[in-house]
């Protein structure tokens, strides 16, 4: 749910002897997270790239190089990063300290390569489970194409409450896996461990084509959702009275639309879904990811909701949006940045400018933007339960929990606020995207224990 820039775009040393070239390796540790470092010297031609392999950056150049007997400094402006090393000749080390964004990182590189600690992940599910695990597929016959996924059968006679669980943005496979992360998978087992039948599905085109799934509307997502409704319902030990989604970030959107037209919907849990319109959040979102990111001046917030409104302006418009309008917008935004600016927001512009239109010239985006709750809530008066974490910065929980109390029109509606939590429900200490990989766990219990609560006591 978001357009994303590297967080850790990183650099490292070169030196004045020969001996220095050749391959060197190290790993960044942020808490627990791992960020393995390989950089490539080339002395004689004083060339040294940068290889991030988790971040698909490889062949990465330096945009400053200074040296003396035993000391190296490098940095990228446009990621506000700087290394400063010592080379040990005798060890064959480089050692020294990684700097972004204010904060201080030890770092030292050698000559061999540095192997992972294993990462954690205590909450995924064993492979011996009490319950039925079917692997299934169904067609959507709006868009005339087969999805797959899994079904998971509590034990017993039924009949069942049941789920179809609606992933977030970009194209997931059914567990929503990330950064080694399977929310889908954690949430199916705990449900249907405690009597909830679980659909969880791999998203449209998932293994075949990108662009494909990238030229999807919500509408189109949705009609996912209700195809997988209308294959759960057919389920022997279903019960139809007790049929719902389960959506998370996006798939909170993909649930109301999807019960906006088919009825066999009965109820709808939102995890950080969205409560407002598309571009609202969005402007929310990029002042509270900005601020992360460094950026304090309020004219730079400013600018940039206002960037963000006029590309809104044009998707909305009777011509549409077009990739050459989307550029100039954005080259208007940098030309009108103070040089103060510019060096707070931090991003190169060259960068930006060539991201920015890409971003939003695919479908889902636009989609997603245009997206008002209230056109699909009026339709659907059944039960709700939206969650949020007050530490989220992706779906800001203030905005969105205000947002879906307006639109609920049932008895049986309820918001419910965890405290401490991020956008993926972890316990966190500085809630940024960049740290859900190194909190082992996926889910806090007490999010699990709330879902299946309420579904059971409709």
């Amino acid at each position: 749910m978001h357009y994303l820039r590297i967080l850790f775009l990183l650099l490292i040393p070169i030196s004045s002897w020969t001996q220095i070239s050749g391959d060197w390796h190290a790993m960044l540790e942020v808490g627990p997270t791992q960020i393995p470092l390989d950089i490539h010297i080339d002395f004689e031609n004083n060339v040294l790239t940068l290889d991030s392999p988790d971040q698909q950056v490889m062949g990465k150049n330096v945009d400053t190089l200074v040296l003396t007997d035993s000391t190296v400094y490098f940095e990228i402006r446009a990621w506000k990063v700087r290394y400063t090393g010592k080379y040990d000749q005798k060890k064959e080390l480089i050692n020294g300290e990684f700097f972004q964004a204010g904060v201080t990182f030890p770092l030292n590189f050698g000559r061999d390569e540095i192997e992972k600690k294993e990462i954690k992940r205590p909450q995924n599910p064993p492979d011996a489970v009490e319950y039925e695990v079917l692997e299934v597929s169904f067609k959507n016959k709006k868009g005339k194409f087969e999805l797959h996924g899994t079904l998971t059968i509590p034990k017993g006679d039924g009949p069942f409450p049941a789920v179809v669980l609606a992933s977030g943005t970009g194209q997931q496979d059914r567990n929503e896996e990330m950064i080694k992360h399977k929310p889908f998978h954690v949430l199916a087992h705990h449900l249907t461990s405690n009597g909830v039948m679980v659909l969880r599905f791999d998203d449209r085109f998932f293994g075949e084509s990108q662009p494909k799934f990238f030229n999807s509307t919500m509408e189109d997502f949705a009609s996912d959702v209700s195809s997988a409704i209308d294959f759960l319902s057919k389920q022997k030990k279903v019960d139809k009275d007790k049929l719902g989604v389960v959506g998370h970030s996006e798939g909170g959107i993909h649930g109301p639309i999807a019960a906006s037209q088919n009825k066999k919907i009965k109820f709808i849990v939102s995890m950080a879904g969205v409560g407002v319109r598309g571009i609202d959040l969005l402007i929310r979102q990029r002042r509270l990811l900005l601020g992360v990111e460094g950026v304090t001046l309020e004219s730079t917030f400013v600018k940039d909701s206002l960037m963000l409104l006029k590309i809104y302006n044009e998707i909305k418009s009777e011509d549409g949006l077009k990739y050459e309008e989307t550029q100039q917008i954005v080259k208007d935004f940098f030309d009108n940045l103070t040089e103060e600016e510019i060096k707070e927001f931090g991003d190169s512009p060259s960068i930006v400018k060539q991201q920015i239109p890409q971003f939003f010239a695919m479908k889902a985006i636009q989609s997603f933007l245009e997206y008002d709750p209230k056109l699909y809530w009026d339709q659907v008066q059944i039960p709700v339960l939206a969650l949020n974490g007050s530490r989220d910065i992706q779906v800001e929980p203030t905005q969105n929990l205000t947002g879906f109390k307006s639109l609920f029109n049932h008895p049986k509606c309820e918001t419910y606020l965890f405290d401490g939590l991020n956008h993926l429900f972890q316990k966190c200490e500085s809630c940024t995207i960049s740290e859900y990989g190194s909190i082992e766990t996926t889910i806090e219990p007490e999010v699990l224990d709330k879902i299946t609560s309420w579904i059971k006591g409709l």
